[in-house]
């Protein structure tokens, strides 16, 4: 996410408080990380895994005040040994660390979207059986996404492996003011079209105060 808000109380920090907030009242399975793909999971339970994405061209001219280069800094999960490490958990503890660490190591940058895409198809790929248990992406962002050239062809094909997993994806645009700014409106134009169909069902537009 970009830093259209700033610092909490609004933006990133109230982002994760609030979703640390819904974590709490969710009904987990109670499971580790570590069960991975063997989730024996019943039904009305969840996991939840949280990945971070932002980024910003590598390069920066002084001379000129322009970025250049390839997206760096793109996707963050917690490392191994803290929370779920950006894995599927069903254990509240775990993924309070993840919310922790998440604020703790706010990427900032910029709205680049395309590995951080890549990395929750790859959650789902690698942690989530087969066995007909319903999965959900919820994006959160703030601003229009920014992805261009070969990452947009990062976003197609995480898109393509999201469906054939058959994931809902549902995105949200996180917004300051009670009136919708032309960046709520570029944000909202830029993810529709990497949610599922049908979009104006797989949408919604969030007042955060």
């Amino acid at each position: 996410m970009s830093q259209s808000f700033g610092h909490h109380p609004q933006g990133f920090y109230a982002l994760m408080e609030v979703l640390g907030d819904w974590i709490v009242g969710l009904p987990l399975n109670g499971e580790s990380a570590s069960v991975g793909a063997a989730s024996q999971a019943g039904t009305g339970k969840m996991r939840v895994a949280v990945v971070q994405f932002s980024g910003h061209p590598e390069f920066y001219s002084a001379a000129t005040n322009t970025w250049s280069g390839p997206i760096v800094d793109s996707v963050a999960v917690s490392p191994v040994g803290v929370g779920a490490a950006g894995r599927l958990s069903g254990m509240s503890s775990e993924l309070s660390a993840d919310i922790n660490w998440h604020e703790n190591n706010y990427l900032e940058g910029g709205t680049y979207i395309a590995r951080g895409l890549k990395r929750a198809a790859a959650i789902f790929s690698s942690s989530s059986p087969v066995d007909g248990r319903k999965r959900v992406l919820i994006i959160f962002a703030d601003g229009k996404l920014e992805d261009t050239g070969s990452d947009k062809d990062i976003m197609v094909q995480a898109r393509q492996t999201l469906d054939g997993l058959s994931v809902q994806t549902f995105g949200i645009v996180v917004r300051r003011f009670t009136q919708h700014t032309q960046t709520d409106l570029d944000a909202e134009a830029t993810l529709k079209p990497i949610l599922s169909e049908p979009r104006a069902d797989h949408y919604y537009n969030l007042l955060l105060d």
